[in-house]
């Protein structure tokens, strides 16, 4: 009977051979699970990460907002739907910026008394104060602006118009106020 001991040895050396795959394979599976586990703790930190970098991407365009806000005279809600028609007309928000600031020192200038930025104001059928002597809004005379240069012809005259009302500025927003308050109001 050397051959059935033979196969009773066989067979435990098989159990045995399973009973270390086993227990490999738990090995295997501890290994993963510490592994996904680390895996998790280093995409929350990234995520975390990408989250801060998120909010204080928003912070930062919020500032930049509310200083350009200050800047140019015109509220931030209406500054966002200007910036999104500029975007389309190929007009860089820092020209827009600067061209509104301009816009702006020039109202007050002319509400002043500057009788050639009266003038140049006037040229185009747009005055700078209200009926009951304030101030106009600055977002209120850009659109109007706006209007006029919608339905003049393209040419020096118009670009002159542009610069003297807007600075070096004036110029690039051509292609924006081209397009009238109506385009303006769409965003």
């Amino acid at each position: 009977f050397p051959s059935h001991d033979k196969g009773e040895n066989n067979i435990r050396r098989l159990g045995n051979s399973m009973q270390g795959v086993q227990g490999k394979v738990k090995n295997l599976q501890m290994s993963f699970g510490a592994l996904s586990g680390a895996v998790k703790g280093f995409a929350t930190v990234l995520s975390i990460g990408a989250f801060t970098a998120f909010v204080k991407s928003g912070i930062d365009a919020a500032d930049a907002m509310g200083k350009a806000s200050a800047r140019t005279g015109v509220a931030a809600e209406q500054l966002i739907s200007f910036q999104n028609a500029a975007a389309l007309a190929d007009v860089s928000n820092e020209q827009l910026v600067k061209g509104l600031t301009k816009l702006n020192i020039n109202m007050v200038s002319a509400a002043e008394g500057n009788d050639e930025l009266n003038k140049r104001f006037q040229q185009l059928g747009i005055t700078v104060k209200n009926q009951d002597g304030t101030l106009k809004e600055t977002s209120q005379v850009f659109k109007e602006i706006s209007d006029r240069f919608k339905d003049t012809p393209n040419g020096a005259q118009k670009a002159a118009a542009a610069m003297s009302i807007f600075g070096k500025s004036g110029v690039e927003l051509i292609t924006l106020l081209n397009g009238g308050s109506a385009s303006l109001d769409e965003f």
